[in-house]
């Protein structure tokens, strides 16, 4: 609230970025207790509980305003290319990055990403929109089983072993 009363004291609020996000989970509130949604895990585990976050971007001149909810896989390493994206920026051919453009879903142009695959290889969890592959052996489907309440890896070992790849890839790296 600060921050925003600033740049709009300052005239600087209609044409800033203004970005709020926390990091890894939901953190222990003043009364100890922690409210994630029903997910299982707190801030730093590898369950979803752990890592998933609040991200706004409220930015007036480009036509981000209001509230809505952008109900893609997404992460951190995406701030960087929409932020390219949103100012027009010019990068330099060899830039690489594991992240994609939010925009088109920001502006509402799109409404899928598509099939996406994420990586997170310090707790070793790979997400998809649908699956949630935790510590190598453990396989949530998300769109039935939000909390990660039942771990599904023996019924879908062609999946585990999909998602296995994709990490045993990442950790090449």
């Amino acid at each position: 609230g600060n921050m925003r009363e600033m740049l709009k004291q300052k005239g600087l609020a209609k044409n800033t970025i203004f970005i709020y996000c926390t990091d890894n989970g939901s953190p222990r509130s003043y009364a100890g207790g922690v409210y994630n949604a029903g997910m299982q895990g707190g801030k730093g585990s590898s369950y979803e509980g752990g890592h998933r976050v609040p991200c706004f971007i409220h930015w007036p001149d480009g036509n981000l305003t209001g509230g809505r909810d952008i109900a893609q896989l997404s992460a951190h390493l995406d701030i960087l290319p929409t932020l390219v994206d949103l100012c027009q920026l010019q990068t330099s051919q060899n830039l690489q990055t594991d992240g994609v453009s939010l925009k088109p879903i920001l502006e509402g142009k799109i409404g899928n990403l598509g099939d996406r695959v994420l990586v997170e290889s310090f707790r070793s969890v790979v997400m998809t929109k649908q699956w949630r592959l935790v510590n190598g052996k453990e396989l949530y489907d998300m769109q039935a089983d939000p909390g990660q309440k039942k771990n599904i890896a023996a019924a879908h070992p062609d999946i585990l072993e999909r998602l296995n790849t994709k990490l045993a890839e990442v950790n090449k790296k």
